[in-house]
């Protein structure tokens, strides 16, 4: 009998999640998220940088809250931990909002202000992507004919699409050196990346 790895049990998991049980807007909860987010003042932090044609932004993560009783599938949390499937309390989902944190200098005429609400690229910020680290070390196993390359530990296969497509625009503060990459929520994105303001219903 084939025995499967942790690993491969929560990947067969997930896509069986994926396929099965479809997750549901919880509405209440995600406009109370909402909210919390547009109140809080992020700049404070940014008061020593001089940023010139770009716009900083705090892209808003959904956190999604699960449990239930206890499994007996390990899956990572919120901040990387591996726990038993029952024990998870969120899921981080990217939406396609963001806080402005700063505005470049150099903007012309900015459309937005420090604080405004606006709204991101859905295909460049949300759901999941091949993971270009993951392909490219495939293709170059793969040159050689390898049938099952070895790959780095911990190499996934998807991230965030957030992740897999905004990488070059991660924006960290020296002291928030090391933070694990799916916990980064900071961009410094031109203009052209924001498609509109976003405002809260009253």
């Amino acid at each position: 009998m084939n025995q499967v790895t942790v690993k491969e049990a929560q990947e067969i998991f997930n896509e069986m999640a994926e396929t099965f049980m479809p997750e549901v807007l919880d509405k209440k909860e995600f406009n109370k998220q909402l909210v919390k987010f547009a109140s809080e003042d992020f700049s404070s932090n940014y008061k020593n940088i001089s940023n010139t044609e770009d716009y900083i932004i705090k892209v808003f993560v959904y956190q999604v809250k699960q449990g239930g009783k206890a499994g007996t599938i390990l899956m990572p949390d919120m901040d990387g931990t591996l726990k038993l499937s029952g024990q998870t309390s969120f899921a981080r989902r990217y939406i396609n909002l963001a806080k402005i944190i700063k505005v470049g200098s150099s903007i012309n005429n900015p459309q937005y202000q420090e604080g405004d609400l606006v709204v991101l690229p859905v295909d460049e910020t949300t759901g999941s992507a091949p993971n270009p680290d993951f392909v490219a070390a495939m293709q170059y196993a793969n040159s050689f004919g390898a049938e099952k390359p070895i790959l780095p530990q911990g190499l996934k296969k998807e991230l965030d699409t957030i992740h897999a497509k905004w990488k070059p625009y991660y924006f960290l503060l020296p002291e928030e050196y090391g933070t694990p990459v799916h916990l980064i929520s900071t961009f410094i994105v031109s203009p052209y990346k924001i498609l509109a303001k976003y405002d809260l219903k009253s």
